[in-house]
């Protein structure tokens, strides 16, 4: 008695299977489990745990329930502009500690981002959470 068992969510074994994709590179139009495009990441990952997400960038920012910013959990997908200011152009998925993962492009693997670096932050425009 005395000891509790950590439950992970599904957004907690989103994050995990995520961070298992570091390093895999990209590729155009790719979905996994070799390669990924920005969304292809969040599509493997969550369809991993039943979780039926669109499979573009622009559909995936309208799929689920918003979180705030302030709010986000593990599992939760970000998402941000590049250069166009208020158009959803890229996204990962939060893995806490303000960090996440995302696919990146032909010159990078998969990697591990700072969320509250300036260029996120300044590109930050939204976050859904799609279990629960």
């Amino acid at each position: 008695p005395g000891t509790l068992e950590y439950i992970a969510t599904v957004g907690d074994k989103v994050a995990a299977l995520a961070k298992e994709q570091l390093g895999k590179p990209y590729g155009n139009a790719a979905a996994g489990p070799d390669a990924f495009d920005v969304s292809g990441l969040l599509y493997y990952c969550f369809r991993e745990y039943d979780i039926k997400v669109p499979r573009t960038t622009k559909e995936l920012a309208s799929f689920g329930v918003e979180v705030e910013k302030e709010d986000l959990l593990p599992g939760d997908a970000v998402f941000f502009y590049n250069s166009e200011p208020g158009t959803i152009q890229y996204c990962g998925i939060y893995i806490g500690g303000d960090k996440f993962i995302a696919a990146r492009n032909s010159e990078h693997p998969v990697s591990e981002m700072n969320l509250a670096g300036n260029y996120f932050t300044e590109r930050y425009i939204t976050a859904r959470r799609f279990w629960e």
